[in-house]
């Protein structure tokens, strides 16, 4: 993954197109899956500018980038259970998508798995 968020956006950009279903993850959920209240999203829209569109059951959802930021600027602290989801999900009503989507990133490129 990326060492800079611009460097993150793009590989992002490179990697979903309309119609990737992206898994979803979160570190209680890999003792407990039934822990996840839906299995995945599909990617709608990328939008270089603005961020990404998802269907995730009947709802769009639309992530703008800055949100992506936020999640991954705390991500390996995460990751590394050094952080708790609660604190990762500060001021960020799409914490769900964007572990789910970082997570998806990293299995991609070949990145860490904690």
């Amino acid at each position: 993954m990326g060492e800079t968020f611009a460097e993150v956006k793009r590989e992002l950009i490179a990697l979903l197109r309309p119609g990737v279903r992206v898994p979803n993850w979160s570190k209680a959920a890999e003792k407990n899956p039934g822990r996840l209240k839906r299995r995945e999203f599909v990617v709608l829209e990328v939008d270089k500018a603005k961020g990404l569109a998802l269907q995730s059951g009947e709802k769009r959802v639309e992530v703008p980038w800055g949100a992506l930021e936020n999640v991954w600027r705390k991500w390996r602290d995460y990751r590394e259970c050094r952080l708790k989801r609660k604190d990762l999900a500060e001021k960020n009503f799409f914490t769900t998508y964007c572990i789910a989507l970082l997570r998806f990133l990293e299995e991609n490129l070949g990145g860490p798995r904690v």
